[in-house]
């Protein structure tokens, strides 16, 4: 079982809570107008690493994005999110789909209610570097997989990126708003996260230059 929230952790999400939730209406618009290719990119890195029997857990689904395009390709995904309102976009974008497979949930990725080695792959893009403290969310869905399972994660990686890269950045906080909690992973580092929560690296590969996002894939051990 998780540790019960404390009141730090408490204080935690309530300031994950706030901003994502104030995003949530111009997410989409957002990916759309700044970040279509890299979500391109994101997603022809993935095809081929889920199975048409997996069930899958898509942490940080936002509004869902990731999941309705990996759902026809699996027989269920289930995908979670802190903020209600992301979850209100991703239910509104589900009912146009048709898809029959996919649930999305309001969850905290620290405290999954979900019993060990429910989910065959895990998959988490564009969201470990927002995270205070995503080594526990990497152990949380470590938990959740099952044996010989796959951890799946898409991550900047700022700390590879260069000063262009983050003054960009800087441009956009100006515009959306600061998160209140962001790595500036270096990929390097980004994969001792998984090894450090007992899952093997099976592969990394970085799925654009500027800035730098990497994929990792981790597995459970059998």
């Amino acid at each position: 079982m998780s540790a019960q929230p404390t009141p730090t952790d408490e204080r935690r999400k309530r300031d994950e809570v706030m901003f994502w939730s104030k995003v949530a209406p111009q997410y989409d618009d957002w990916v759309s107008a700044a970040f279509m290719e890299q979500y391109k990119a994101f997603k022809a890195g993935m095809e081929g690493l889920v199975d048409e029997n997996d069930l899958v857990l898509d942490i940080a689904t936002g509004t869902g994005n990731i999941a309705l395009h990996i759902a026809p390709k699996v027989s269920a995904i289930v995908g979670i999110d802190i903020s209600e309102d992301m979850i209100a976009v991703a239910e509104g974008k589900l009912e146009a789909s048709g898809l029959e497979n996919v649930t999305f949930l309001v969850e905290d990725a620290y405290n999954l209610p979900f019993a060990d080695g429910s989910f065959d792959r895990v998959v988490c893009v564009n969201a470990l570097q927002t995270m205070a403290r995503p080594l526990q969310a990497i152990k949380e869905g470590t938990r959740v997989l099952r044996d010989g399972g796959e951890f799946i994660s898409v991550t900047y990686a700022y700390g590879d990126s260069g000063a262009i890269e983050y003054l960009k950045l800087s441009r956009w906080v100006i515009k959306y708003g600061r998160p209140k909690y962001w790595s500036n992973f270096k990929t390097k580092d980004l994969r001792g996260l998984f090894e450090e929560a007992g899952l093997e690296i099976v592969g990394s590969k970085r799925l654009w230059d500027k800035p730098v996002v990497e994929m990792v894939r981790a597995r459970k051990p059998s």
